[in-house]
């Protein structure tokens, strides 16, 4: 397997205990290839010296960028982004420690077919499907990634650029460019076995501020991108075992637009997804064995708990005509297919 090529993007604003930590932690990857672009990010004297002591013996393995001022976080990534022409470009956090080599995980990743962005296993954002951890370097599609550290193909980069600058710099900055690697054609790929350790988020202006902000950013996400659901999708047990095939490429389409797809199967149409690799198609795509013994008590009562946890949750028939247990008005199967298809309406 060839070893892609990585530029390692590191924006630094002080805290140097923390960054030379994630300096030193990045070495091994320097010394198998990668570049380091770092970053200074209208840093203070000490962490400048810092900086410029950890940079200089690596020559031409780092390319050392000072900003006159603190411009953001997200703004210096995208600077960074601009300067990288590596196949990758891993963006990271100063308060991210890698505690192994990542060129094992990025040559897996990259082998993803259509992958553009690549994140590791968080446990705040990940649902990993079952059978995940026994596969070291499985790849599953996810919705979930983090500036705490995600690598961007350079096609990916070419093909949509590079973040936008006026969102909130967090989970809604982050949402919008998964969506455009979407559209265009880019997938986002969980990869199992790296493994890192990230320290607490430094939060920078007033909490109201950052509430604002943030509010402005869901509501531009939402009107751009349309509302992101929660569905609950019941297949009755006379359906064939073959079914739940047929539904998957929808759920995974869903999926891939934001919305989370649960979907409830008797023990037989279980086992058969599951020896189809369906369980393993998103990690917003789960599958749910109801009991041979009283399915339709366990199907109502893993509903129920689902309608609690999301108010708003959408309960979606499987099969047209064969109702769901205890809820008459759920919508039709045909609700699943329009969530996969880009909306702007919010």
């Amino acid at each position: 397997m060839t070893t892609p090529t990585l530029d390692i993007i590191l924006p630094v604003w002080n805290n140097p205990t923390e960054t030379r930590s994630c300096l030193v932690s990045l070495l091994p990857c320097i010394e198998s290839g990668a570049r380091l672009l770092l970053i200074n990010n209208g840093c203070n004297r000490e962490t400048e010296l810092l900086l410029e002591e950890f940079s200089d013996p690596l020559g031409s393995q780092a390319v050392y960028m000072t900003m006159e001022r603190n411009v953001g976080f997200v703004p210096a990534v995208n600077h960074g982004l601009r300067r990288s022409d590596a196949a990758w470009a891993l963006v990271l956090r100063p308060s991210v420690v890698l505690h192994e080599n990542c060129y094992n995980w990025l040559a897996h990743g990259s082998a993803a077919p259509e992958a553009g962005i690549l994140t590791p296993f968080f446990p705040s954002l990940h649902h990993v499907p079952s059978g995940f951890e026994r596969t070291p370097f499985a790849a599953v599609e996810t919705n979930g990634i983090s500036f705490d550290l995600l690598c961007l193909s350079r096609a990916l980069r070419e093909a949509i650029g590079t973040f936008d600058e006026m969102l909130d710099g967090g989970a809604w900055c982050l949402e919008d460019y998964r969506q455009r690697a979407c559209t265009a054609g880019f997938r986002t790929c969980l990869v199992g076995s790296l493994s890192l350790s990230a320290g607490p988020l430094t939060l920078f202006g007033s909490e109201e501020r950052r509430r604002s902000h943030s509010e402005l950013s869901r509501n531009y996400c939402r009107q751009r991108w349309g509302l992101r659901h929660h569905v609950a999708l019941y297949l009755p047990g006379s359906v064939d075992a073959a079914y739940p095939g047929l539904i998957a490429e929808n759920a995974l389409a869903a999926a891939r637009r934001g919305h989370c797809v649960d979907i409830f199967l008797h023990r037989r149409q279980y086992r058969e997804a599951q020896q189809s690799g369906l369980h393993q198609l998103h990690t917003d795509v789960r599958l749910h064995k109801l009991p041979l013994l009283a399915p339709r008590r366990s199907l109502t009562r893993r509903l129920a708990a689902l309608a609690t946890a999301h108010p708003e949750l959408l309960v979606v028939r499987g099969v047209d005509g064969i109702p769901v247990p205890g809820y008459d008005d759920a919508l039709p199967a045909t609700v699943l297919a329009d969530l996969g298809v880009h909306s702007t309406e919010a």
